[in-house]
Order: structure tokens, then C-alpha cells, then sequence
């Protein structure tokens, strides 16, 4: 197949799979942020125009961190290891969730925050060979941190953890 052809197929793929994508963070951009916190009581229109706008912001953003992680050789791994960094704190406050009835909300975002750090910390050592680390283990230590850490944290943080039943 001819590269121009090739470079045409390509790009159709791209955006066709790519315009929800960005609709979406538009839309939560507007919603969650632009309009409650930055521009208060403007007109329809308004909001439209800056959803249009955002929608090319992060098109832009989007083409340049491609760009960026084109240079990368093995682009997987290295998305991978940056997703073990805070995966494993997220798992671990679904299943905090799941599976008690305890309410720590602040010990919670805590807890995932030290999480992250130390899986950080801890894929740092393993890129520069201080230890023997796969990234893979960051998501189980960063649950299993994140589970124990929260419950340790509530009494502190969030005074005596409430069960959904309990008044507030």
C-alpha cells in the first residue's frame, strides 16, 4: 500500500476511534470544572464554544504526549509501569469499599497517596537496579498497602469511621 494511502488509512482509524475520547473530556472539563468552579451563570452558547475549544486543547495535548512517548522503544512497558504507580491504590480503595462498611473517605485518599509514593519510590530503585522489582508487584503492594494503611489512618483522619447506617 502506498504511504500516502497508508497515512490516510491510519489517520481515519485514529479518528474514528478518538472523537468520544475527546467528547468526553470536554464534556467532564465544562462540567466538573469550567462551569461550577471558573465561569458561573453564562449563557448555553457559551459553554458550547468553550466545549469546542476544550475538545481541541486536548486533541493537541493528546498529539504532543504521543508525540512525546513516540521516542520511547518499548511505549507498553513503560505504560504499564506508570499505571503499576497507581493502580494497585486504586484497587485497593474499591475493594475498601467492596468489601467493609467502614467510611474513611480522608483515610482513604491518604492511604492511596502514600500508596502511590512508595510505589514510586519503589519503581524508581527498580529502573535504576537498586532492587529486583517487577512492575507487576507494584499493583499487589499498592492494594494490599492501600487496604491495610486506611483502616490504620480512620481513627486519625477521619475521627470514628461511620457505617452507612450511622447518623452524621
Amino acid at each position: 500500500m502506498p504511504e500516502l494511502l497508508r497515512g490516510l488509512m491510519l489517520t481515519a482509524i485514529v479518528l474514528a476511534s478518538i472523537d468520544s475520547p475527546l467528547g468526553s473530556l470536554a464534556a467532564s472539563f465544562v462540567t466538573d470544572i469550567y462551569r461550577p468552579i471558573l465561569a458561573k451563570n453564562r449563557s448555553e452558547r457559551h459553554y458550547v464554544a468553550v466545549s469546542r475549544a476544550a475538545v481541541v486543547a486536548f486533541g493537541l495535548i493528546l498529539a504532543a504526549l504521543a508525540w512525546g512517548f513516540s521516542f520511547f522503544d518499548r511505549f507498553l512497558w513503560l505504560a504499564f509501569k506508570i499505571a503499576g504507580v497507581t493502580f494497585g491504590s486504586l484497587l485497593g480503595v474499591f475493594l475498601l469499599g467492596l468489601v467493609t462498611r467502614v467510611r474513611a473517605n480522608r483515610a482513604n485518599v491518604a492511604a492511596m497517596v502514600v500508596m502511590a509514593l512508595v510505589n514510586l519510590a519503589l519503581l524508581v530503585m527498580a529502573e535504576t537496579g537498586v532492587i529486583a522489582l517487577g512492575w507487576s508487584w507494584l499493583v499487589i503492594l499498592g492494594t494490599a498497602g492501600t487496604m491495610l494503611l486506611s483502616p490504620l489512618l480512620a481513627p486519625l483522619l477521619d475521627g470514628r469511621a461511620r457505617r452507612p447506617a450511622d447518623p452524621l
